[in-house]
């Protein structure tokens, strides 16, 4: 469940964006705990699809049929698990390999740049790439 919820919730930027994580929690939620099939065509759309459960109170309803402790208990966990991947995604490791995914896109050689590190008189580089980085 937590998986398919992070996996949903990447955007186009390849980050978890918030309020897919919202949309795509609940989407779950009614997945899980109730006997409403959602297809893969469905979730084609998920935007469409949350709007017409919002609309017709089925989350709501299966919310308010769930023991409170349960879906704070699963929100909590997925909410936990996003920040962990946010974390990693932000740490050195995932940014390089962010980088080395995009190599074709960026033409940035992640091993020269790891040379650079060694190599002080070019350590503006660095300084330069991390701050566009942000």
């Amino acid at each position: 469940m937590i998986e398919r919820i992070l996996a949903n919730s990447v955007d186009e930027t390849g980050f978890i964006s918030p309020v897919r994580l919202a949309v795509f929690f609940r989407l779950e939620v009614v997945r899980c705990y109730s006997n409403i099939s959602i297809t893969d065509k469905m979730m084609e759309q998920p935007e469409k699809l949350f709007d017409q459960l919002v609309m017709n109170k089925v989350i709501g309803a299966i919310s308010c049929g769930m023991p409170t402790v349960e879906w704070e208990y699963i929100e909590k966990s997925v909410n936990k698990c996003a920040k962990a991947v946010q974390a990693y995604q932000n740490s050195f490791v995932g940014i390089m390999k962010t980088i080395n995914k995009d190599y074709d896109a960026t033409k940035l050689n992640v091993d020269e740049l790891m040379a650079t590190l060694d190599q002080p008189d070019k350590i503006g580089l660095v300084k330069d790439i991390l701050e566009k980085i942000g």
